[in-house]
C-alpha cells in the first residue's frame, strides 16, 4: 500500500529570492507551497519525468527535449553532442 502521507522538503535560498517568492505567491493569493510545489512538479515535467496527461494539467507543451548539435544560450557548445534545449 502507498503511503498518503506527505514529505518535507528543505531548501536553503537566499532571503531576496523567499521575500520575493513570498511577494507574488500574496499577489496570486497562493500559499508559498503550493507555487513551489508547482514549480517543482513544471520542472519534472520538462525534464520527461511525468506523464504526457500530468503535463497537459501543468499547461507543459510537448516539445523536444533533445537537440543534436545546436546549442542555447552558450550549453551545449561541442558538435555533435545531443544537448538539452535550456533557457534561462
Amino acid at each position: 500500500m502507498v503511503s498518503l502521507s506527505n514529505s518535507v522538503v528543505y531548501a536553503r535560498m537566499p532571503k531576496q529570492d523567499i521575500d520575493l517568492l513570498r511577494k507574488v505567491t500574496k499577489a496570486r493569493g497562493e500559499d508559498l507551497s503550493d507555487f513551489i510545489r508547482r514549480a517543482v512538479y513544471k520542472e519534472l515535467a520538462c525534464l520527461n519525468y511525468l506523464s504526457e496527461e500530468q503535463k497537459k494539467a501543468l499547461g507543459i507543451k510537448n516539445r523536444p527535449l533533445l537537440t543534436q548539435g545546436r546549442s542555447e544560450e552558450g550549453f551545449g557548445e561541442e558538435q555533435g553532442k545531443r544537448t538539452r534545449n535550456i533557457k534561462l
